[in-house]
This record gives structure tokens, C-alpha cells and sequence, in this order.
């Protein structure tokens, strides 16, 4: 998980950080980021998008490691 993480940018990770670690709401992280709440669904809606691109490739690798076993 970290490491698809890190494939996020800086206000990627921020967003994702307190909306899942730290179970704040949108309207709480367009507060603190000093966004717009549309921004910060925008940027949520990408990082999940890119977090989904990278672990399908890191899951994929790992059944093609285990069919050359």
C-alpha cells in the first residue's frame, strides 16, 4: 500500500490521508487544504483511480511470479 501511495502527488496523499486515516469529510479536508469541495473530490476521485491502476499491476506481477514458480 505504501508504495502505490508514494506513486501519489504531495496533495494526493494529503487528501487520501485525511479522508481515510483520519476519517475527515470533504467539506473538513477543502478546510484545512483551503480547496473547494469540488476540488477535493477531484483530487480524492484521481489518487483512488491511480491507487486502483497501481495495485491491479502489483497484483497481476504477483500471479505472474507465482504461475513461473
Amino acid at each position: 500500500v505504501q508504495t502505490c501511495l508514494a506513486r501519489l502527488t504531495r496533495r494526493q496523499r494529503e487528501a487520501v490521508n485525511l479522508r481515510f486515516y483520519h476519517d475527515f469529510s470533504h467539506e473538513e479536508i477543502a478546510d484545512l487544504m483551503g480547496l473547494h469541495y469540488q476540488s477535493v473530490a477531484n483530487l480524492l476521485h484521481s489518487a483512488i483511480k491511480t491507487l486502483r491502476r497501481h495495485v491491479r499491476l502489483l497484483f497481476s506481477l504477483v500471479l505472474l511470479l507465482r504461475g513461473l514458480l
